[in-house]
């Protein structure tokens, strides 16, 4: 208590002096840096879809948004794909270029000498990538506690969760135990570092439907993840609908996705509009202030 409390006090005098600032690590999505106040340390935040809707593109959005706008070195586990994939994609996105060019090679010398000048930005930015198969829990802790100790990382990317496997033998014997060792190694960690972790996560089958929105009983294997992450955004993509997609008057005309804020512990829960560029892997603004002067236009 004699250490919480001050700390509690600081924190609130913080957020009064700096009102319509976010005290936090700003993502970049003005709306979600307004419902949230930013990612705090300590946070395990979970951003949870069904394949191929943008969890890993969210994730690297918000770590290279972290090391270039925020000048937080950060620290990606890339569980899932190769490190080289994932920073292809960050490239492209960054350098507003078509990801099927770099496929095939139909872009003009201007967009090549783009790409060198976004790689010689990442290369002088804290931005690490570990990308060891089969990470386990005990892997996991080890790297991020040496990052912490080496490089100051203020922020951990996870991609994605399920992937991970656990230590224990209890947990060899069942996939759910697996994941809760996984999930309370995760959010332990963020406490014990005192930084933000966003952990990826899969939704199950069951968010497939045509016209539901993913809740946070759609989260896959194990129902742990619910009950340690500390704010859950769950990504909604609307132009994946094809029934809602067929019907133009019904089609959304400012976004294409939702990104909903199932779970956070001291704030809101709203449903926050984007756009998902999809040749870019990109996620995109539709509100274009953070913070607005009319107070009916701020956060209830």
């Amino acid at each position: 208590q004699t250490c919480a409390l001050p700390i509690s006090v600081e924190h609130i005098e913080a957020v009064y002096h700096s009102r319509g600032k976010t005290i936090g690590l700003a993502t970049g999505i003005h709306d979600l840096d307004r419902s949230t106040g930013g990612f705090l340390g300590g946070q395990m935040i979970i951003v949870a879809a069904r394949p191929a809707c943008g969890k890993s593109a969210m994730g690297m959005q918000f770590a290279l948004h972290a090391v270039k706008e925020c000048q937080v070195p950060t620290l990606v586990f890339s569980v899932e794909m190769p490190g080289r994939e994932l920073m292809t994609r960050a490239i492209c996105s960054e350098a507003g270029i078509n990801l099927q060019r770099i496929r095939d090679g139909f872009f003009n010398e201007r967009q090549l000498a783009n790409v060198a000048q976004i790689a010689g930005t990442l290369i002088k930015s804290k931005l690490f990538i570990d990308e060891t198969p089969g990470l386990t829990v005990a892997q996991f802790r080890a790297r991020a506690r040496r990052a912490k100790a080496s490089h100051k990382i203020g922020l951990i990317v996870v991609d994605y969760l399920q992937f991970m496997s656990g230590s224990s033998g209890a947990a060899k014997q069942s996939r759910a135990l697996e994941v809760s060792e996984i999930s309370k190694a995760i959010k332990t960690t963020a406490k014990e570092l005192d930084i933000p972790i966003i952990a990826l996560a899969q939704l199950n089958r069951d968010a497939d439907g045509d016209h539901t929105k993913p809740k946070l009983s759609n989260l896959r294997e194990s129902g742990s993840i619910e009950q340690d992450a500390d704010t859950v955004l769950l990504i909604h993509r609307l132009d994946k609908n094809k029934k809602r997609a067929a019907d133009e008057e019904e089609a959304p005309p400012d976004h294409n996705t939702l990104l909903i804020l199932a779970k956070q512990r001291n704030g809101p829960t709203p449903e926050i509009k984007l756009n998902f560029v999809g040749e870019h892997t990109r996620f995109e603004n539709v509100t274009e202030k953070q913070y607005s002067n009319n107070p009916n236009q701020r956060q209830k």
